[in-house]
C-alpha cells in the first residue's frame, strides 16, 4: 500500500467497536448514506420462542412497520 492510501470499508459498528475503543480503527461519517440490511429470523416451528427472541421478533416487525 502506498503512503497516500486509505483503504476503507463499509462494515457495523458494532463489529469493530473493540478496534474503535482501542484506536486500532476509527469511524468515519459518510454525508448522506443511508445503508439498508435486511433480517431474516429463523426458527424451529417445534420448539417456542424464548421471551427474548419474540421481544426481538417484535422490534423487527415495529421498525418495519415504521420504514
Amino acid at each position: 500500500m502506498r503512503a497516500n492510501e486509505h483503504p476503507a470499508s463499509v462494515v457495523s459498528r458494532y463489529a469493530i467497536e473493540d478496534e474503535v475503543r482501542a484506536r486500532r480503527l476509527r469511524v468515519v461519517a459518510v454525508e448522506r448514506l443511508k445503508i439498508r440490511r435486511h433480517f431474516h429470523v429463523i426458527h424451529d416451528e417445534r420448539r417456542p420462542r424464548s421471551a427474548s427472541a419474540r421481544a426481538f421478533v417484535g422490534f423487527l416487525d415495529e421498525k418495519r412497520r415504521r420504514e
